[in-house]
């Protein structure tokens, strides 16, 4: 999976997780770390998405 879909994926986990223990379960059972669904400017990555 290239970056986006990392975040892309992070980001429905979350909304569809009841709880953070959810969430993190879920992450962790598909291979993905919360840190994925950092938006490109939280991680000094800004331009790196493109659309």
């Amino acid at each position: 999976m290239n970056r986006e879909q990392r975040h892309r994926g992070v980001r429905v986990v979350a909304s569809a997780a009841d709880d953070a223990a959810d969430c993190l379960q879920l992450l962790a059972a598909l291979g993905l770390d919360p840190a994925d669904g950092r938006s490109p400017s939280e991680d000094g990555l800004a331009g790196e998405f493109q659309n």
